[in-house]
């Protein structure tokens, strides 16, 4: 089974858009980590006996929790070396081959039963690029597993064409627009969220969003937040924007309109 090896000696200090196994160990992180592990059991139940491709796979712990889920092969790649070492060092396991590589660049006609692309969409330019890869990759009828913030809580007064706050990223989406892009390439099944703590219209925050902070908890002498449950994912109710999206795609059939 998947174990962290972590020290939590080391201290991270750069913001945390790929999550380094140092960072892993880190209290302040926890709600994080939870975030990313939560995406890749949401898809374990989908992978068993399938080759997957686990799109931007960081450092490797989401691919290795899929093969534990009976993938019968996980094609692992990012575009970071450094990160397919540690993935390598950290997360092998007999049906993953891990791979630096640019995801752009991948020619893998028809191959892939599922794809998982986490918290990516949003750092690529070429987003139009990015989808046709995926989309050519799968399968007919492939799954397609997509996340990325919800603009509508990171930068509700921004529109698709401003940039978004966090210099990382090329473009954020609202719900709304996001189901419209995957839609011109799948079909949008379900999209699904996770934190529902902004009522819609009115950005508040809702009392359950305050309490996972972990300087009120210990304000306040509570004990450490179930961060595996607040970050589940979760069909979205209609009065709730979450904090991340998350949607589940199906590669349409030839004949059927894009």
């Amino acid at each position: 089974m998947l174990e962290l090896d972590t020290n939590p000696a080391m201290k991270h200090d750069v913001p945390l858009e790929r999550l380094p196994r140092e960072a892993i160990s880190e209290l302040s992180n926890k709600l994080l980590l939870a975030d990313h592990f939560n995406r890749y059991r949401f898809c374990q139940q989908f992978v068993s006996g399938k080759k997957v491709l686990d799109a931007a796979c960081g450092i490797g712990y989401g691919s290795r929790l899929l093969a534990e889920a009976g993938a019968q092969h996980v094609h692992a790649i990012d575009i970071s070396p450094e990160a397919i070492a540690a993935a390598q060092a950290h997360y092998e396991h007999p049906n993953i081959h891990f791979e630096a590589s640019d995801l752009l660049f991948l020619s893998a006609t028809g191959y892939y039963d599922v794809v998982v692309s986490f918290e990516t969409i949003e750092h690529i330019a070429d987003t139009q690029r990015y989808l046709r890869v995926i989309q050519d990759c799968l399968k007919p009828g492939g799954l397609y597993f997509v996340s990325t913030p919800n603009r509508a809580v990171s930068n509700p007064r921004a529109t698709r064409f401003d940039k978004p706050k966090n210099p990382f990223h090329q473009i954020e989406w609202a719900l709304g627009e996001f189901i419209e892009l995957l839609e011109e390439y799948f079909t949008v099944e379900e999209v699904y969220g996770q934190h529902p703590y902004y009522y819609r219209s009115t950005r508040i925050r809702t009392i359950e969003s305050m309490f996972v902070s972990l300087r009120l908890r210990k304000l306040l002498h509570l004990p450490e937040a179930d961060y595996e449950k607040i970050s589940r994912v979760r069909r979205i109710k209609p009065y709730h924007e979450p904090v991340f999206l998350m949607a589940k795609c199906v590669k349409k059939f030839l004949g059927e309109s894009a």
